[in-house]
């Protein structure tokens, strides 16, 4: 074969064009020569699996594009992919989120006293 491909190689590659082509057309996605470079690409950096998975949610969004179905690559790359289900999970880079914090609790006593002290707080600034 030639570039040292071997049968399977060749094969697998067909297939995966044939995937990604199917796909397109089912999605309403435009389909020239140039799309399938763009798609082979994406295919190589995100996986056919979770290209085809983008390309039918850009069937189901606001654009069927080939630029929103990078945008949505994109963003699943960002948050971080999750296979299971099809589901991603937002990275969350270190923020503090809600979950980090625990509640306080405060008497009725205190918050008596907080109320009072934001009450003359108010009048102060009004005066």
């Amino acid at each position: 074969m030639p570039f040292g491909l071997s049968d399977a190689d060749v094969s697998a590659a067909l297939d995966r064009d044939q995937q990604i082509e199917q796909t397109a057309r089912e999605c309403g996605l435009p389909f020239a020569p140039v799309n399938m470079l763009t798609a082979r690409d994406l295919a190589a950096e995100h996986g056919l699996d979770t290209l085809i998975r983008a390309m039918r949610r850009a069937a189901d969004g606001k654009s069927q594009t080939w630029g929103y179905v990078k945008g949505i690559l994109r963003s699943w790359k960002q948050q971080g992919y999750v296979d299971d289900e099809h589901k991603t999970r937002r990275v969350n880079n270190g923020r503090p989120t809600i979950a980090n914090y625990t509640q306080r609790e405060y008497s009725d006593e205190e918050l008596n006293s907080h109320t009072d002290d934001l009450l003359r707080e108010a009048a102060g600034m009004g005066a």
